[in-house]
């Protein structure tokens, strides 16, 4: 499974608002590839630069510049039926702006507040999630069918619960986690019934976002010798209650550390329609990160940029650590917290994660 990420110089271009050198370096990677200078040019590379370029225009506001990069998409990938249900949803959001501002000065409100950076993943589920569930009557035109269901899959501690409160959210779903002990039951065929209780009560709450964390507790692979027969029976309810979840206003969404521990059936198309990889926090992320963690607190002269790019690998919480760490320094030395003592902590710091352990999920 690839995961397609963008170099940092373009994160750092848009966190500056140097929105010129961001939109240049974009046509720059796409012309290249386009070009064939880059070897295994892969086109499902260039159409996510693209969906990329037009959330970045319509996150500025530059609505009709966004309908243009649209259009192209179209136009070069005219098999990609998502790409015009994305052009007719922009069309939509142009004809909802009131007739009394200019359409490019528009300042759009950002509805994914609280979620820094990570643009390439909220352009994926933009592209895949909401717009397809904002958009039913578009979808219906061009035959596709909604989605039915989602798994969020990867490291511990990149906010995969996170990012599913705030889908509910987008769409104004109903939010509904469930996690192994939910539905756990010491009765022969209990957890098989909980199972079936908590669709039962999703259906009655719909619209909602009915979320299943550490799904491999709930629906391991049937095949391996130490799955009794109760966990088959358990995993074959959760298949008769994913087929078709969608028609019945749910939105299913899982999350997993072990994608691989996940029974294959459940994982087919028309019960997980899509896989999702929730990443570790990028170069925007890790920068918010470090400004919430040292909030606060007594500090000068933190070069964030820098500590970003000295932090790559690390989670959320290896950033609170260092921050805790060098609060916890500069208190003993009866000064302020500063680069220089970040960076010595980061130095001296294992994070959790290193690109041969997240080469394991993709």
């Amino acid at each position: 499974m690839k995961r397609w990420t963008l170099p940092n110089k373009v994160h750092k271009y848009i966190h500056r608002q140097d929105k010129d050198r961001a939109l240049g370096l974009l046509s720059k990677i796409t012309a290249i590839n386009q070009s064939g200078f880059i070897e295994d040019t892969d086109e499902d590379y260039l159409r996510f630069v693209g969906v990329f370029r037009v959330q970045l225009l319509m996150e500025w506001g530059y609505y009709r510049e966004a309908l243009a990069w649209a259009c192209l998409e179209c136009e070069l990938y005219p098999d990609n039926m998502r790409a015009f249900v994305f052009r007719e949803s922009i069309k939509q959001k142009i004809n909802n702006i009131p007739k009394t501002h200019e359409v490019d000065m528009i300042t759009i409100q950002d509805d994914w507040q609280g979620i820094a950076g990570m643009r390439e993943l909220k352009a994926e589920i933009e592209q895949d999630l909401i717009i397809p569930l904002k958009n039913p009557s578009i979808y219906k035109i061009f035959n596709i069918p909604l989605p039915n269901g989602y798994l969020f899959y990867g490291p511990p501690g990149c906010g995969k619960t996170y990012f599913a409160e705030k889908l509910a959210h987008k769409i104004g779903y109903d939010f509904m986690k469930i996690v192994p002990s939910d539905v756990g039951s010491t009765y022969v065929h209990g957890t098989q019934l909980e199972i079936r209780n908590v669709f039962k009560e999703a259906k009655k709450r719909s619209p909602v976002l009915l979320f299943f964390d550490e799904f491999e507790s709930i629906a391991p692979r049937r095949g391996s010798s130490d799955i009794s027969f109760h966990y088959k029976s358990e995993v074959s309810e959760m298949l008769t209650q994913l087929d078709n979840i969608s028609k019945s206003g749910i939105l299913f969404v899982a999350a997993t550390n072990y994608i691989n521990s996940i029974d294959d059936a459940v994982l087919r198309p028309g019960r997980i329609d899509k896989r999702i990889f929730i990443a570790p926090p990028d170069f925007e992320a890790r920068m918010e990160s470090f400004k919430i963690h040292l909030n606060d607190r007594p500090k000068k002269r933190i070069r964030y940029d820098y500590m970003a790019e000295l932090t790559e690998y690390f989670t959320h919480a290896d950033i609170e650590l260092v921050c805790n760490d060098a609060a916890r320094v500069a208190a003993n030395r009866k000064v302020v917290i500063d680069t220089d003592i970040l960076g010595s902590i980061i130095i001296n710091h294992i994070p959790q994660l290193s690109e041969s352990k997240l080469s394991e999920y993709y």
